[in-house]
């Protein structure tokens, strides 16, 4: 109960800070991204979405287990193994 009312407190207190702050507006049409964009939907039309989706997860997979091996490896050389 103390610590939900110290937390409340502080809450107030950063949006009351935050408060002072003006609001401001990010645009993000620029010809970067919509280069970017135009790109991705040639790569969807040319090949199907389902096929990137799964080489996505293929490649995300073995960057998982390259970095699970790495760590095995480092694990087994710290320890003292005579």
């Amino acid at each position: 109960m103390i610590i939900a009312g110290l937390l409340y407190v502080l809450f107030s207190l950063v949006k009351g800070i935050l408060t002072l702050i003006p609001d401001y507006a990010w645009n993000v049409d620029s010809v970067a991204l919509t280069n970017f964009y135009e790109a991705i939907r040639m790569v969807f039309y040319v090949v199907p979405k389902d096929v990137v989706i799964s080489i996505i997860g293929i490649t995300i997979v073995l960057t998982n287990i390259k970095i699970g091996v790495a760590v095995i490896k480092t694990i087994w050389q710290i320890l003292p193994f005579t």
